[in-house]
């Protein structure tokens, strides 16, 4: 039997002091291939299904990538938004870096990101958790029911995984076409 990187990473992982697990980078296809540890909150969390969660996440592409920009580039706007009157203009915002230019644009102000794997309600869920040039100190993370379905897109300080009651709603659509909403949760605002 021949481990794929994925399997290698999972059997690999090693438990912090507060019992959180870790696994080294695997390669993410979502995100060019780049690098990204995967993370575990759950002590709980079974290890097939895990594996489920992130094979399908695995799944989806720089193309699925792009599809999605919208809801991030929404988060972006959000912050400008909320962050208006800390800042002359955007650029200040961004360090002196040119505002994205279209939704796609904004990935370039992605500068890391992780995965985390989390149960809630007996849903898994895989988080693409990015630090970001707009939100220094919360970055934003992209929430996938299953893995497969973005449900949220939000700043690292949201509490419930698909919980509306926060932040600002906006409509997008949604990768398997049923126009659901993505939730910009963005607590200064």
């Amino acid at each position: 039997m021949k481990l794929n990187e994925l399997q290698v990473a999972l059997v690999s992982r090693r438990r912090n002091r507060l019992g959180f697990a870790r696994t080294a980078g695997v390669s993410v296809p979502f995100l060019d291939h780049a690098l990204c540890p995967i993370n575990f909150d759950e002590f709980e969390l079974n290890d097939a299904e895990a594996e489920r969660a992130l094979n399908a996440f695995l799944q989806l592409t720089g193309a699925d990538r792009r599809r999605l920009s919208g809801p991030v580039y929404d988060h972006y706007q959000a912050s400008v938004r909320a962050m208006a009157g800390e800042y002359g203009d955007e650029c200040e915002m961004l360090g002196g870096q040119q505002p994205p230019a279209t939704p796609e644009d904004v990935w370039r102000l992605v500068t890391g990101s992780d995965l985390l794997v989390r149960k809630e309600n007996g849903i898994l869920y895989v988080l693409l958790v990015s630090d970001c040039e707009w939100e220094l100190d919360h970055g934003f993370c992209m929430i996938f029911r299953h893995g497969r379905d973005l449900v949220r897109v939000g700043d690292l300080t949201c509490d419930s995984l698909e919980d509306g009651s926060q932040g600002e709603t906006t409509e997008f659509s949604h990768p398997s076409g049923k126009g659901m909403p993505a939730v910009i949760s963005y607590e200064r605002m």
